[in-house]
């Protein structure tokens, strides 16, 4: 990862850090041109005091009194002290640079009055912040789930063309839309770009599945989350099953989505996608706008338990540069545990514990340059799916396939025209039983090899090297596991 990463890899927010009040210290940075020093020089204020009068009761609209609470302290801290029902509190413009804002309480997203209202850019938003530098939000929210219309677009917290943002606890619950919603100055046009966004601990948490994602990044740069919780966030919203968990998924071609650390993340879902990238190209082919994601340490699981491969404990598509270790799952012997398509220089090593598809790659586009370390535990029909690959390495193991005639390694062009090339399977897939097969080129929708090899060993069970690698043939290397390729 470049520097811009590592930079925010060494200032940590810490909960601590902020307790003591030396968080602009901890970040090691001196936000939106207002030094750490002066940070602190105006005093607190509580929005339920005089002349602000916040009933924070819940019940009450309190949108126009923390607007004034936060207008008359600009720069300075403003604290919520309990349940405060608003929507469209705005924080816009320079002269809100260096503003914090502290949750004692929870802010409750008041009701969206109907699908067609909106408050910004059509969009419902409890809180947001557009062209201002150096923002501090220590966030609690109440998404009123129950109370908005079936509508996707209903956030608790939007971020427009914010630079330098610091969240050190993001605690959300009960929402229909998504708990932060990532994007450019104008939600609708190119424009300003968020740049430089940490936080600490993300949790999000729905009592019943629903809503669309956690967070989601639209367009931004240079963000990292230290750890990530999201459990029960995408369900069914308009009649649309919702992605669920985190997304990356620019709408537009100018929309760039870079250097994004997510250092550790748990995500529980009935979502489509649950974790992951839905990105583009530019305009030219395969020139991704969604660059160089990390992913320290990932735990996914698909609760959906549907019967179709189109539903993913995680997916990566279209992204240039992918670094993501963890373990992901379906709860039932049903979808797929991960989806990598439309990529290129990714380095994965993925524990599958259990799902109807292990690990797909390559299904619609291509994925190359790329290592793949994948230890698949219980699969049923296939336990890796390979179409679209070139320079790029399978390594790893692959056990009991439960399915009725299970494939462990399964090469199928999907229809299309493919040849993979200089492309290398070192793959461990011991024969759990006769109906089991090992490398199987797919019959009815073959792949051309060229340059490529597969590894074989006596150790797996099966007769012959012929029983364990059907319809690999020209452009095909057998090597004897554990000998140097």
């Amino acid at each position: 990862m470049p520097s811009t990463c590592d930079s925010f890899t060494r200032g940590r927010i810490t909960r601590r850090a902020f307790a003591l009040g030396l968080l602009p210290l901890a970040t090691g940075t001196s936000l939106a041109g207002v030094p750490a020093a002066k940070r602190n020089e105006r005093p607190a204020v509580f929005a339920t005091e005089s002349p602000f009068g916040a009933k924070c009761d819940g019940v009450t609209d309190d949108t126009a009194a923390i607007q004034k609470a936060i207008d008359h302290n600009k720069g300075g801290t403003i604290i919520i002290p309990g349940r405060a029902l608003c929507a469209g509190v705005f924080l816009d413009g320079s002269s809100y640079n260096g503003t914090m804002i502290v949750c004692q309480g929870e802010l409750v997203l008041k009701p969206r009055p109907s699908k067609s209202t909106g408050l910004f850019s059509g969009v419902w938003v409890g809180l947001i912040f557009k062209d201002c530098q150096g923002i501090v939000l220590q966030y609690r929210g109440d998404g009123n789930r129950k109370a908005q219309p079936d509508e996707e677009h209903c956030h608790l917290v939007g971020l427009a063309g914010v630079k330098d943002f610091e969240c050190p606890q993001f605690f959300g619950r009960e929402i229909r839309g998504d708990g932060i919603y990532i994007s450019q100055s104008d939600w609708l046009h190119e424009s300003g770009m968020s740049d430089r966004l940490r936080f600490g601990t993300v949790r999000v948490v729905n009592s019943e599945d629903d809503g669309r994602n956690a967070m989601s990044i639209i367009s931004g740069r240079n963000i990292s989350i230290d750890r990530f919780v999201s459990k029960k966030i995408g369900g069914v919203v308009g009649g649309v099953r919702q992605p669920g968990g985190l997304d990356i998924e620019p709408n537009k071609s100018f929309q760039r989505c870079e250097d994004i650390v997510v250092r550790n993340a748990i995500v529980e879902s009935s979502g489509a996608q649950c974790f992951g990238v839905v990105g583009r190209d530019s305009g030219q082919p395969e020139d991704w706008i969604v660059r160089r994601i990390r992913v320290g340490s990932l735990r996914s699981t698909n609760t959906l338990g549907a019967n179709s491969g189109n539903f993913y404990a995680a997916a990566f598509r279209g992204v240039d540069g992918l670094d993501v270790q963890g373990t992901v799952s379906q709860t039932a012997l049903a979808g797929t545990g991960l989806l990598v398509d439309n990529a290129k220089n990714a380095n994965v090593r993925i524990h599958v514990g259990r799902a109807g598809n292990g690990v797909v790659l390559g299904a619609k586009g291509w994925v190359r340059n790329s290592k793949f370390d994948i230890q698949v535990a219980s699969y049923g029909s296939q336990g890796i799916m390979a179409s679209g690959l070139s320079n790029t390495s399978v390594s790893g193991t692959v056990e009991d396939g439960e399915g009725a005639s299970p494939v462990a390694m399964l090469a199928t062009s999907h229809g299309r025209d493919i040849q993979q090339e200089n492309v290398h399977y070192s793959l461990t897939i011991p024969r759990a039983s006769a109906m089991q097969r090992g490398y199987v080129n797919d019959p009815t929708n073959p792949v051309r090899f060229a340059k490529c090899s597969v590894s074989y060993s006596n150790r797996w069970g099966y007769p012959d090297p012929a029983s364990a690698i059907s319809g690999f043939g020209t452009g095909v290397t057998v090597v004897k596991e554990g000998t140097p390729r």
